[in-house]
């Protein structure tokens, strides 16, 4: 397990320096679509502690590279967000990554942990905080969630989730337009 959750920290790390996305300007304007709801984290646990979150930007990029998505919520302004440095003070980020999707191509349908039966569909999911990264062990939890995208297109992602580990979870909806990386 241990080897398993180093895989995938490792490769939402580099997957994290090696991002690029289409240009967008308002990542917060959604296309008319009802069906997916607005960007909003509804839930934010780690710790065994219901944390605050007072979300200020939510955005998403793809990198073609690595087949690799992430939708980030941030509760600073983008202008000080990257993937390179920590963050600072009572700064959260919010990272869910989307992998290895089946036949090559991001589709309408459930993401999860450990992927479809074929290992495909996998998500991993990191918080970044002021005091270090947090994950969601999901070792002996009987359902961990998943994430399911409702829409997606090469500029525009949209769905829910709702993720559950030990001492940890995270409920929410995105409707965000693609944005690279600062």
């Amino acid at each position: 397990m241990k080897k398993s959750i180093l895989t995938i920290t490792f490769g939402l790390a580099l997957f994290m320096t090696n991002c690029s996305g289409s240009e967008n300007t308002d990542s917060n304007s959604s296309e008319n679509n009802t069906a997916c709801g607005t960007n909003k984290l509804e839930v934010l646990k780690y710790d065994d502690a219901e944390q605050s979150f007072d979300q200020k930007y939510v955005y998403a990029n793809y990198n073609e590279m690595y087949q690799s998505y992430r939708v980030i919520y941030l509760n600073y302004d983008k202008s000080e967000d990257s993937d390179y440095g920590q963050r600072t003070g009572d700064q959260i980020k919010v990272v869910i990554g989307l992998f290895s999707p089946a036949g090559d191509e991001f589709k309408p349908g459930q993401y999860t942990f450990n992927g479809d039966e074929e290992g495909f569909n996998r998500i991993a999911i990191s918080i970044e905080t002021g005091d270090g990264l947090k994950s969601i062990n999901t070792a002996g939890i009987e359902d961990p969630g998943y994430v399911e995208i409702k829409e997606i297109s090469k500029t525009h992602i949209c769905g829910t989730f709702h993720l559950n580990g030990v001492g940890s979870e995270l409920k929410g909806s995105f409707n965000t337009q693609h944005e690279k990386v600062n």
